[in-house]
C-alpha cells in the first residue's frame, strides 16, 4: 500500500488478526478473495500479501469505503461478477452468521475456490451466547465448534485448522455490545436483511485505530492461555484436489 496509514480494525478483529496472518503465511497464497469486507480494513491488510485481491461487499456505502483503501486490489459488489475466476484463498469474516441459509451459501463460494484451494471463516462462538447485539447486526445463529465443521465437512472440505479466541476481553466487549444493542430504538422496524448490510460500518471505527491496536496486544498473547475459551471462532478449510 501507499498509504501511510492503515484503516483501524475494530477490538474484535484485532483478536483473530495475527492467526489470520499466521495461517496466510503458511498457505502462502497467491490470490484471496474475500466476501463481506465491510470499510475494508482487513482487506488493505491482507491484499498486500497476493498478487490478485478481490474483495467483496455488497453495501454500497461500505463499498465505497472500502474501494478507497484497499489499493492493492479490487472491490465489488457481487460474487457473480467474478465469472470463471477461481483463487487460492477464499475468506469470509463474521459473514455465514448473517446467511439465513448457510450451506447454500458456503457451496456457492466454493464455485470460485480452486481445487486444493482454501476456505477461512470466522463466527461468532456458542450459540448459547446469541444475544442483542447479534440480533441488532442481523445474525441468525452463532456457531458451536461441532457445528462449524460439520457444516465444512458436509460442503465437502476437509478441516485443517480450528480455534476459539477472544478470551477473557472478548467476553467484557460482548457485554458492553449487548448494552448497546438495547438502546437502539430502531431495531425492530428494520429487516434482518437491512441489519446486516450495515453491520459492516456498525462495527468497524472509524478513529482511534492505534489506540485499539496497542490496547489489544496484550490480549491477543493472553487469549492464547484460554485456547477452548472466547466469543469467536475461526477455521480453516481445504477444498479437495
Amino acid at each position: 500500500m501507499t498509504t501511510t496509514t492503515l484503516p483501524p480494525l475494530a477490538f474484535g478483529t484485532w483478536m483473530r488478526h495475527d492467526i489470520v496472518m499466521a495461517h496466510i503465511d503458511d498457505i502462502a497464497p497467491t490470490s484471496i478473495v474475500e466476501l463481506g469486507i465491510g470499510k475494508g480494513a482487513m482487506s488493505a491488510r491482507m491484499s498486500s500479501k497476493v498478487d490478485r485481491f478481490v474483495g467483496v461487499e455488497p453495501d454500497p456505502e461500505s463499498r465505497e469505503i472500502a474501494a478507497a483503501v484497499v489499493e492493492s486490489g479490487e472491490v465489488i459488489g457481487s460474487l457473480d461478477e467474478l465469472d470463471d475466476e477461481s483463487f487460492d484463498l477464499l475468506c469470509a469474516f463474521e459473514v455465514l452468521e448473517h446467511i439465513e441459509d448457510d450451506r447454500t451459501a458456503l457451496m456457492e463460494w466454493l464455485r470460485v475456490v480452486q481445487p486444493g484451494g482454501y476456505v477461512m471463516v470466522s463466527v461468532p462462538a456458542f450459540q448459547s451466547r446469541f444475544g442483542p447485539f447479534d440480533d441488532a447486526v442481523g445474525h441468525y445463529r452463532r456457531y458451536d465448534p461441532e457445528h462449524l465443521q460439520a457444516l465444512l465437512t458436509d460442503c465437502g472440505l476437509r478441516l485443517e485448522s480450528m480455534s476459539v479466541n477472544g478470551a477473557p476481553m472478548g467476553f467484557a466487549s460482548e457485554f458492553v455490545k449487548n448494552r448497546m444493542a438495547r438502546r437502539w430504538n430502531d431495531d425492530a422496524e428494520r429487516s434482518k436483511e437491512d441489519r446486516s448490510l450495515a453491520s459492516g460500518r456498525v462495527v468497524q471505527p472509524s478513529g482511534q485505530g492505534k489506540l485499539i491496536e496497542y490496547g489489544s496486544l496484550p490480549f491477543r498473547h493472553i487469549q492464547k492461555l484460554f485456547p477452548n475459551s472466547g466469543t469467536g471462532l475461526l477455521a480453516l478449510a481445504q477444498k479437495a484436489e
